[in-house]
């Protein structure tokens, strides 16, 4: 055992980086492994023992170690391929290993993984180099650096007949959140595929049980295991064999700035000379265009599959009563075309959907964004937006769609604003129609929003219901042309530094006009990484918003949401039976607010000085599980949800008009210091465990969150 011991403090004092080839005599590998038998079994006995800690279940109930760490014979070759060889380990002096010769009929897949280095070459060509020095780590709390940004689960998808990159994306699983993508990415991809994952850095420090799960069924056989800052490199076919594996075990570097060795692997993949592919049987000019695009992009899911692909056109039903046929919608995508694809197939598919209408602003030349709009026939419009800092630039992308909506649909009076990283409702357009007449009606109001800040699992109660708010929800929102040359006309200069969203938020930007969002939100946000929402963001606010299923939801009393009867009904509402709170206990005590424990609204009053005054508000909401970053969505002081069936009344004191119903014996939540509410930081990183609903967790895409850990 001293020996044992010896040996694997000598591997991780190695900075060694290990090749695995896929031609040496499997008679060699296997003397080398005999030789090396206590430790092998030593690493076996570690492997197994962490495969069961990490929920994978192990390779099979025979022995199957010589996947792992010998020679094997893979599926539909006679080529020798072998998978981690852990301790057959060299130093490389300088560079890369030199290329070795490629047989006809092969390709030549060279991969490297490891800290500083991502590394991936088809026949010599080099796909993709990352490279860093230990002078770019940084341990700054502020901001991901860029060193952490390069850092993550590689992906690359290469058509089988050529090595051709199909899709290129970077998974950064070590970042809290990010890894809410892993399934979502996996599922679009298209079988036959050669798929090619590499680290960089870490990738497993937040990679979660389930996309673990999800690896290992690909073939990834050693995820379970995958530890922090160790290192992996795979080739493999999607829903086919996997060529070969390699990566470091048991690097035990959980504390410090140490990382394990990192692996190269070499492996000749056998070409498909033809394409097998059924999309090109189909006939006609259109199914030919699709046989070209899904030839050279993958990640597009049923778009791509076989048999039965996806629509290339969509004839949606009619939408009843339909008042927003000269309604435009503007979508504003940049190079982000996977994105893009989820977003038009749930608009074009819906009830009152019409490519006519339909509008797709491209910030940026991509070549694969507008062979997807010419494949699915949307029209759209190119143009690189400039600013000096990204919020500027984003910015100045928003000021110029709403001018062009309006410019290319002259007989519009109203338009509808989205984001490509937004997938909508069934009742979308429904929802619009039985609301767009209010803005004409009601001179209050400048916009109505798909979407709401309050509307997570446990504070969405009922599609039917709207509400009045003095600051813009956004994600998803309609104007009128009034009130978009009025936003036009003052729109800030891409020369300041500024975000759209928040300027518009400002009091006198609107005039003091209000917008109209719902209970539960028309929209779900699928960017998890974006230039303002990044995995934490989401995590903690947007991953759990439920939205209707249903393609047509009833609004109840619309026409009361005018400013004055809206008035009428809060007032009677507030001054008829409510509970007022008053309790000793912690706001994130569970019995502070107990779920539905009574049939009236729940009053609630918090220190609330001006608008912008929010540290009592941040406070609760916190500790509720809802929007906390700001004081959006109130109405005049007046915060309104469902805390499950229970809804809560929370009114800011003294500045809300609903202040003078205050009794003077009942107490009110104070914050003092914003030290108070720094303690309860990490709070929203708990709402989905927090705040369960096991009814809708069915319907909420990608419920696997896993335990918050941080560099």
């Amino acid at each position: 055992m001293n020996t044992e011991r010896k040996t694997w403090r000598k591997i991780r004092r190695q900075s060694t980086t290990m090749k695995v080839t896929s031609s040496p005599p499997t008679s060699a590998l296997r003397m080398r492994s005999r030789r090396k038998g206590n430790v092998m079994w030593m690493m076996w006995v570690t492997w197994l023992v962490k495969v069961l800690e990490a929920g994978v279940p192990p390779v099979s109930s025979e022995s199957r170690l010589s996947e792992i760490v010998t020679a094997t014979k893979h599926p539909n070759t006679s080529t020798s391929l072998t998978t981690l060889p852990i301790l057959e380990s060299y130093a490389l002096p300088t560079g890369r290993p030199p290329p070795f010769h490629t047989p006809d009929g092969y390709l030549q897949l060279s991969v490297t993984s490891s800290a500083h280095l991502l590394f991936v070459s088809v026949n010599d060509k080099v796909v993709m180099q990352v490279s860093t020095t230990r002078n770019n780590v940084s341990t700054a709390h502020d901001h991901y650096t860029a060193w952490e940004q390069t850092s993550g689960l590689y992906v690359f998808v290469l058509h089988p007949s050529d090595g051709r990159v199909m899709l290129q994306r970077v998974l950064s699983t070590a970042i809290f959140g990010e890894g809410l993508e892993v399934p979502s990415v996996f599922a679009s991809l298209t079988p036959g595929h050669i798929l090619v994952l590499a680290i960089k850095n870490d990738a497993a420090q937040n990679l979660s049980k389930e996309s673990r799960r999800l690896l290992y069924r690909l073939g990834v056989l050693s995820v379970g295991t995958l530890d922090k800052r160790e290192y992996l490199a795979w080739v493999g076919i999607i829903g086919g064999p996997a060529w070969a594996e390699a990566r470091t075990l048991d690097a035990e570097v959980e504390l410090g700035m140490v990382w394990a060795s990192g692996v190269t692997l070499d492996v000749l993949v056998p070409r498909v000379l033809h394409d097998s592919s059924c999309l090109g049987e189909r006939r006609g000019f259109r199914e030919t265009a699709r046989a070209r695009f899904c030839s050279l992009y993958d990640g597009y899911g049923s778009l791509c599959s076989c048999p039965t692909p996806a629509p290339l056109v969509y004839e949606p039903p009619e939408l009843e009563g339909n008042s927003i046929m000269d309604v435009p919608l503007l979508i504003l995508a940049s190079n982000r075309p996977n994105y893009l694809y989820r977003n038009l197939v749930t608009v074009l598919r819906q009830a009152g959907a019409s490519r006519d209408r339909i509008l797709v602003l491209v910030d940026g030349h991509y070549q694969q964004v507008t062979d997807l709009l010419n494949l699915l026939q949307v029209q759209y419009e190119v143009r690189t937006a400039w600013g000096v800092t990204v919020g500027a630039r984003i910015s100045d992308q928003y000021r110029y769609a709403l001018s062009l909506v309006f410019r290319r649909f002259l007989q519009a009076s109203k338009a509808i604003l989205l984001e490509e990283d937004l997938i909508v409702a069934p009742d979308f357009f429904s929802y619009f129609n039985q609301t767009a007449w209010l803005l004409d009606a009601d001179p209050s109001l400048c916009c109505v929003s798909a979407w709401t800040d309050l509307g997570g699992l446990h504070t969405a109660h009922d599609p039917r219901l709207l509400r009045r708010v003095e600051v813009l929800p956004g994600l998803g929102w309609m104007v009128s042309r009034t009130t978009a040359l009025h936003l036009l006309s003052m729109w800030m200069s891409p020369n300041q530094d500024h975000d759209w969203d928040i300027w518009m938020r400002q009091p006198d930007v609107l005039g003091g006009r209000e917008c109209v969002m719902p209970d539960v939100s028309r929209t779900f946000h699928i960017g998890i990484m974006g230039s303002h929402a990044a995995g934490l963001l989401h995590t903690a606010f947007f991953a759990y918003k439920p939205v209707p299923a249903l393609p047509y939801v009833p609004l109840l009393n619309v026409h009361r949401l005018q400013q004055s009867e809206y008035e009428e009904d809060i007032y009677k509402l507030l001054e008829d039976e409510v509970f007022l709170l008053q309790s000793a206990l912690h706001p994130c005590h569970p019995d502070y607010l107990p779920r539905n424990f009574t049939e009236h609204p729940v009053v609630i009053f918090v220190e609330m000085t001006m608008p912008g005054d929010f540290l009592a508000w941040q406070f609760l909401a916190r500790c509720l599980g809802v929007w906390d970053l700001d004081t959006r969505a109130h109405h005049r002081g007046l915060f309104r949800f469902f805390f499950y069936d229970t809804e809560v009344l929370v009114i800011g004191y003294p500045f809300s008009d609903y202040s003078f119903l205050k009794p003077p014996w009942l107490s009110m939540l104070e914050v003092n210091k914003t030290e108070e509410v720094e303690k309860l930081n990490l709070m929203p990183l708990t709402h989905r465990s927090r705040f369960r609903r096991p009814a809708l967790e069915r319907s909420v895409p990608f419920l696997d969150v896993p335990a918050p850990v941080f560099f």
